[in-house]
């Protein structure tokens, strides 16, 4: 029996090898969950979440989107060993989130980015310069950018 990690649910939850609640997990399912090279994916990765950073900064193509700072929501995961600090209960023993938040925080007021895409590719550079960074998820929401749309979105993910 192998341990499986739900997208759904968020849960581990234990299937028959090679499958969860009775689908086979493609290699892409895999490396979605966030395997780092080199590492099992999947539940073995620890990742630290800072969820929905609210800032403002210039983002956009068009004109009317050049002069102004608009709302962007970040969210950040990333990998890394926690095994030390959990058993230590240190900061010393874990990345401060702080500066974490203050990085992405300066990579979004410092560049005026044209596309969502070069934003959170930024964002996962500065995250990757942290030591103890394996990898890195970077979501940024550009909420109102479409009529019809709450907001629109991409995921990255950046490994070291």
């Amino acid at each position: 029996v192998k341990v499986f990690h739900s997208v759904e649910t968020g849960r581990l939850r234990a299937g028959a090898e090679g499958g969860y609640g009775g689908h086979h997990m493609s290699n892409t399912s895999n490396r979605k969950l966030g395997g780092v090279p080199g590492q099992a994916n999947g539940p073995e990765t620890d990742w630290i979440h800072l969820r929905r950073l609210e800032l403002r900064g210039v983002l956009g193509v068009y004109p009317e989107e050049r002069h102004r700072a608009r709302p962007i929501w970040l969210d950040i995961a990333l990998a890394c060993d926690t095994r030390r600090a959990g058993e230590s209960d240190q900061l010393a023993d874990t990345l401060n989130y702080e500066l974490i938040e203050e990085a992405a925080i300066a990579v979004a007021k410092k560049g005026k980015f044209r596309l969502i895409e070069s934003l959170a590719a930024g964002v996962a550079n500065a995250c990757l310069a942290h030591a103890g960074v394996q990898a890195v998820r970077v979501t940024v929401d550009k909420p109102g950018a479409l009529a019809h749309t709450r907001s629109v979105a991409v995921e990255i993910v950046r490994r070291n």
